[in-house]
């Protein structure tokens, strides 16, 4: 093998060590704590999203007829 050939089998490498680099640099973040929270609640309720819209429209309904 030549030496541009090994370079190009390394590039997807490469990209995933900067891709995993960005995510280390923004983990020390003052936001990165806030996204974890937003992650797992979108985590917990995308698989239930349409009990969630269902459960969501009769809470507003019933708050309306409350009024």
């Amino acid at each position: 093998m030549n030496t541009a050939h090994l370079a190009f089998a390394a590039l997807p490498e490469l990209a995933l060590l900067r891709d995993h680099m960005l995510r280390c640099a923004s983990s020390r973040s003052r936001l990165h704590r806030l996204q974890c929270v937003a992650e797992a609640i979108d985590a917990f309720l995308a698989p239930r999203f349409v009990t969630t819209l269902t459960l969501t429209l009769v809470i507003v309904a019933g708050a309306a007829m409350a009024l």
